[in-house]
């Protein structure tokens, strides 16, 4: 197991976190975190950068399940009731 001074030495934030965890030390966790934060902002941007081109895909996928779960229940409902088909207004 590394020391904590070992970690502060190291520029990697995930392994001086790794380290930190294994030793329990709470102060030294916050510490690296808090770095990253202001590392962050300095940037100005979110290290994580997803990708938008599937979310049409999602929401035609969805809206279709959406559409036939409804309608299943619809059914099933109607059936269950004992509606039959021939429906007199």
């Amino acid at each position: 197991m590394k020391s904590v001074s070992t970690a502060l030495e190291n520029t990697n934030p995930l392994a001086e976190a790794r380290v930190a965890y294994n030793n329990r030390d709470v102060n030294a966790s916050a510490q690296v975190h808090k770095r990253r934060e202001i590392e962050m902002d300095l940037k100005g941007s979110s290290p994580e950068n997803h990708q938008k081109s599937g979310e049409f895909i999602k929401s035609v996928v969805l809206g279709g399940l959406d559409g036939i779960v409804t309608t299943f229940a619809v059914v099933s409902g109607a059936t269950g009731g004992g509606l039959g088909i021939n429906i007199n207004c």
